[in-house]
């Protein structure tokens, strides 16, 4: 007779699926910091976003959203470390 299935939250119990929930966690605050601190036309292509050692990759749907993206670095980082005291260089 086949046994019922194991109930979904008790699988994200698991110490390593915790973790992956907690780095998803982390980027999505990130992510709010980052559209918060760009102008509505641009906050809304930003997808996704990763920290990487001292720098901040933020992922686009396009090439021409990335390169308007560029001009907004500096203040950018700046607005992020003062949403979640996060610092980046980059």
């Amino acid at each position: 007779m086949p046994r019922d299935p194991e109930p979904i939250r008790a699988l994200l119990n698991i110490p390593a699926l915790v973790s992956i929930r907690a780095r998803l966690d982390q980027q999505a605050r990130l992510l709010i910091a980052v559209r918060e601190g760009l102008p509505a036309l641009l906050s809304g292509h930003c997808l996704h976003c990763v920290p990487r050692d001292n720098s901040l990759l933020v992922y686009v749907d396009s090439v021409a959203f990335g390169s308007q993206l560029r001009f907004y670095g500096p203040s950018l980082l700046a607005h992020v470390q003062s949403a979640t005291g996060h610092r980046f260089s980059t």
